[in-house]
């Protein structure tokens, strides 16, 4: 089971890249869930790709993701 599951459109990068995540999201990190710095977590654009990730930089309107991993359907 993936817990934190986040959603970036245009996302296609490969390992060791740093994302942002758009302000819902990235709200939605750190207020809701409460997610901190180190912490894992995953991303999909949506159209086969799913990425594992560790938050760099917490910010309630755009946290920095280093990719770790990436999976492809």
């Amino acid at each position: 089971m993936i817990d934190n599951l986040f959603y970036i459109s245009e996302i296609d990068v490969g390992v060791g890249a740093e994302v942002f995540l758009n302000t819902y999201e990235s709200n939605h990190c750190v207020r809701v869930l409460r997610l901190k710095r180190e912490d894992s977590l995953y991303v999909t654009n949506g159209k086969g790709s799913l990425f594992r990730a560790v938050l760099v930089q917490e910010a309630s309107k755009a946290c920095l993701l280093r990719i770790e991993e990436r999976f492809d359907q």
